[in-house]
């Protein structure tokens, strides 16, 4: 008898019997293709003698009665189902049920699916086991049921494991009793290229032939000759279907199952299409001393884990090579036979151009040349898009499935020697396009590490000097020219509730980022919330912000959020699908697209930075604790970008990468390519740095500035910024300044410049280093990655009370003036450099690979002599004196800022006397005058004069 296969495939319709008075414009199809299963219509299924005397330990969980404890023993290799579904939606595999449907219950599945009981009922069962036909149960240390190559059918729907796979209802945690349902009917859930490695390799059906065993026992009780026992040519028909889950939401913004089906039914919302595919299987005796051949990995291996999901690159031939060996039954000991390899029946044959051994000849050994294993290369061919060097441009996104059987050759057969084929090998081809990827001068260095000094991969560190403009130019290629390429770099790290209210669109495809967390292209002029403003210690201790404000500017540079994929034309976007165009403000794609990221770190737009103004600043410091003119970066922010060409578009079907908004990856990980190929995803973190200031408090005394501080954005030649400092010969005075960088993880030295110098006897002191803690906190984001990096939920947030070690630094300068400068001035200026070479050739030309130079302050010193001055005194008349008389005159002097007295001044005749003058601030004298006989009408001068304490100076003469 001929086996009797179709497909029959039915069409979604999600509108049961109204679908005659709606029409497309009004419920967009979001289904166009249906999946394509493809399997061979007739398989041999080899009974040998391993397979004979196999018991229980491998066996088909039997579909229908799932969760018992009923398995069908079948030790047969499972039958590897190949399907593909060009809108990129995941798919299911599940037997047929043997119950008519009834009212109300679903059509696809029927209502009261019982375990087969006779022999036109049996059909091929889903199986949860690996390829080696066995189950492989593994449990974790915390005691919940984990499988390694088994796909259960069952979900927790609640508990704390909730929707993970489950069998049991306590896999769901703790307290379950009705947790662990089923709510697929397929035997698993999968994707094309499935990233589950579980998953990857499609669906399998366990074929059963045990029930041909009489009661009791194996087959052949009796393996010397042919007996009633050996299984006929028996044929037996299988059904399956194939359904699709479209995607209700094809970005996954919700970020849970619900974006794909749960159960596919005729009249799902969703429309989901179901094949239904129909084969053939018969037994086929290898004989008492005989198996069939296998399929291995590579020559001399006995590893038949074939890795049959092919991925090929449309740009050359696409090669598959194939190694068979055959060997003893029940051993691993190669024999010599003669073996051959061909097309699984319901498939193209294979000519030598097709399947060729490595001289071009036929896949087969010659009689006579057997050596038990043979090698061979499948070309895949299709007229239609290969032309013999390589695939046209519209086969990329094209999918085949080519399946292959081995078999052995006997020149004559016997009752022990029996040539049956193995089982069907079947490949899944993909062919491939090229993906984009970064070009120059796109920042790729791998120069950014963690708090912990880990190198983050995937990252560069971009720095943002204050003052001068970043820009961050990416740029991206693909191989295939026919292809545009469009750039979209965004912020993947935000704290939600900054933008709850303002601007909730721009959480959609976001997790939370992290506290605090500012978006770096919301605009510049505004604030978030009153998050920042309601939080004192946040504003008092980071800083009051504004937005970052950078800008996208180039190419694609009006797309603002992810979600490229335009809505239908009644704005829903659930209905999305792969003949769906890009949202108007999308540029589809260019040949070589560059887009800059611009940003100003600027304090007075407080965009990143900021200063502490006077009515900002603490009024009265401890020493070392000023903090006017202070500045204080906002977290460092990563942004992350990729490139997408546009072959989704271009050939209308699912092109890239499957499930890439999947919840198995972590939220800021997802491309959101839906059927574009992608780039590499690759972030920066922007360094927003800026070099250190002085800080002073409000009276301006440390560090020393004019009255004029409060205006003075940078001290660097600014006269009106130097405090003029009074002193005397003489007079020590010590000055201190005070230097503070933004970054808190910096470390600064303050420097006396070379030019103008410094006066002769100035003491410098050293620059020291004042720690920052828990009594002068600083901010900064929290950036720590572990060993799975990047597949974490990492997020960046502002951390509160920040150490810094050395950000702060001061150093003091003392001076006494020696008595030769009386009457000048001397300026000294000073710098203070942190330790970051980030900015380095950025523009900023005082930053040098040592460290950034900040604003130069100087003092100017003007020394002064001291002052002496004559109190009431005047001698513009001469004074008439006596023969005989005491005449007497009192002088008072005072001296500033030092003590002074009064002294003799030239010649004194002997008629004139001063007694003893104190020292003092205010020297009082007094002159005694006694003309003597024979000095009638003369005339005497004498003199006084004021000396300083040090005798430093004296003052004009005083003489009568």
């Amino acid at each position: 008898q001929s086996p009797m296969c179709w497909d029959v495939v039915a069409s979604p319709s999600p509108f049961g019997n109204q679908f005659a008075t709606l029409s497309c414009n009004e419920h967009p199809v979001n289904n166009y293709f249906s999946p394509q299963p493809q399997s061979p219509i007739l398989v041999e299924v080899t009974v040998t003698p391993e397979t004979v005397k196999t018991v229980a330990d491998s066996s088909a969980l039997d579909y229908w009665t799932l969760g018992s404890s009923v398995d069908v023993v079948s030790p047969h290799p499972p039958l590897l189902v190949q399907t593909f579904d060009y809108d990129g939606h995941k798919m299911s595999v599940y037997p047929i049920p043997d119950d008519p449907p009834v009212t109300g219950s679903d059509p696809l599945v029927g209502d009261n699916p019982i375990q087969p009981v006779s022999l036109g009922d049996y059909r091929a069962v889903c199986f949860l086991g690996g390829r080696d036909g066995k189950f492989h149960p593994k449990t974790s240390a915390d005691g919940l049921n984990q499988y390694n190559n088994i796909w259960p059918t069952k979900r927790c729907k609640a508990g704390a494991n909730m929707g993970e796979w489950c069998v049991v209802h306590s896999d769901c945690g703790t307290g379950c009793d009705s947790c662990c349902t089923r709510p697929t009917l397929g035997c698993r859930d999968a994707y094309d290229f499935d990233r589950a490695p579980d998953n990857a390799e499609g669906s399998y059906l366990k074929l059963n032939y045990q029930w041909l065993r009489t009661a009791g026992q194996a087959f052949g009780t009796n393996f010397n000759s042919l007996t009633t026992g050996v299984p006929g040519r028996v044929l037996m028909q299988h059904v399956y279907n194939t359904v699709d889950h479209p995607f209700q939401d094809l970005d996954n913004a919700a970020d849970d199952d619900s974006y794909v089906v749960a159960n596919p039914t005729w009249d799902q919302g969703a429309g989901a299409a179901s094949v239904q595919t129909v084969f053939s299987t018969f037994p086929c005796w290898s004989g008492t001393a005989n198996a069939p051949p296998h399929f291995v990995t590579a020559p001399g291996s006995t590893d038949t884990a074939v890795e049959t999901v092919v991925s090929c690159d449309y740009r050359g031939a696409c090669l598959i090579p194939l190694h068979v060996r055959d060997f003893e039954v029940g051993s691993t000991v190669q024999t010599q036979q003669h073996l051959g390899v061909e097309a699984a029946i319901g498939f193209t044959k294979l000519t030598t151009s097709t399947l060729y051994r490595e001289d071009g000849s036929a896949c087969e050994d010659k009689f006579g040349l057997g050596e038990g294993a043979l090698s061979c290369t499948l070309r895949v061919e299709d007229d239609a898009y290969f032309d013999g060097v390589k695939w046209s441009d519209s086969a990329i996104g094209r999918m085949y499935v080519r399946c292959v059987v081995a078999f052995d050759k006997f020149q004559e057969a016997g009752e022990d020697t029996v040539a049956c084929r193995s089982a069907p090998l079947c490949f899944k081809i993909k062919i491939e396009g090229t993906r984009p990827y970064w070009v120059a001068p796109t920042p790729l260095e791998a120069n950014s590490f963690d708090d912990n000094g880990l190198l983050v991969p995937g990252r560069t560190d971009v720095p943002a000097c204050e003052g001068y403009p970043m820009e961050l130019t990416a740029a991206a290629r693909d191989d295939n020219e026919g292809e545009g390429v469009r750039i979209f770099i965004e912020d993947k790290f935000i704290d939600p509730a900054l933008y709850q209210v303002g601007a909730p669109a721009l959480l959609r495809f976001k997790s939370d980022g992290g506290r605090y967390n500012s978006d770096f292209f919301y605009p510049l002029l505004s604030n978030p919330t009153s998050v920042f403003e309601g939080n004192s210690e946040l504003v008092d201790t980071c800083g009051r912000f504004s937005g970052y404000g950078a800008l996208r500017v180039g190419d694609n540079l009006e797309q603002q959020a992810v979600d490229a994929v335009a809505p239908d034309t009644t704005g829903d976007l659930r209905t999305r699908s792969i003949m769906a165009g890009y949202v108007g403000n999308i540029t589809g794609g260019v040949r070589a697209p560059s887009q800059r990221v611009v940003f100003n770190v600027d304090a007075a737009r407080r965009n990143g930075i900021t200063s502490r103004s006077t009515s900002e600043c603490n009024p009265d410091p401890a020493p070392g604790r000023a903090d006017c003119r202070e500045k204080l970066v906002n977290m460092d922010q990563v942004i992350c970008g990729v490139a997408y060409d546009n072959s989704r578009q271009l050939y209308r079907r699912w092109a890239g990468a499957r499930d890439p908004n999947g919840n198995d990856l972590n939220v800021w990980r997802r491309d959101h390519s839906n059927g574009d190929y992608a780039s590499d995803m690759h972030c920066w973190r922007i360094r927003i740095a800026a070099p250190p200031v002085f800080v002073t408090d409000p009276q301006g005394e440390s560090s020393p500035f004019s009255d004029a501080w409060p205006g003075v954005v940078d001290s660097s030649g600014d006269e009106s910024a130097y405090k003029h400092v009074q002193l005397f010969v003489n007079e020590e005075r010590s000055v201190t300044f005070l230097a503070q960088d933004a970054n808190p993880d910096d470390s600064i030295k303050i420097l006396v410049l070379e030019e103008p110098g410094v006066p002769l006897g100035m003491k410098i002191g050293r620059s020291t280093c004042i720690r920052r803690g828990d009594d002068q906190k600083m901010c900064g984001a929290s950036d720590r990655i572990t060993p799975s990096y990047p597949n974490e939920d990492w997020q960046a947030t502002q951390v509160i009370g920040k150490l810094s070690e050395c950000s702060r630094a001061q150093l003091t300068l003392t001076w006494s003036p020696p008595v030769e400068v009386a009457g000048t001035s001397f300026k000294v200026c000073l710098a203070a450099r942190d330790n970051s070479d980030i900015c380095y050739n950025r523009g900023p030309p005082k930053a040098t690979p040592e460290g950034w130079f900040g604003e130069e302050l100087c003092i100017v010193f003007e020394v002064h002599g001291p002052t002496t001055a004559w109190v009431g005194a005047s001698f513009s008349e001469p004074v008439s004196a006596y023969v005989g008389c005491t005449n007497s005159k009192r002088v008072v002097a005072e001296g500033r800022p030092y003590n002074v007295t009064i002294v003799r001044s030239g010649e004194w005749p002997a008629s004139v006397e001063m007694g003893e003058v104190a020292t003092a601030a205010r020297a009082e004298g007094e002159l005694v005058f006694r003309p003597q006989r024979g000095q009638e009408g003369s005339s005497v001068t004498v003199c006084v004069a004021v000396r300083d304490l040090f005798g430093a100076q004296e003052g004009g003469k005083y003489c009568e």
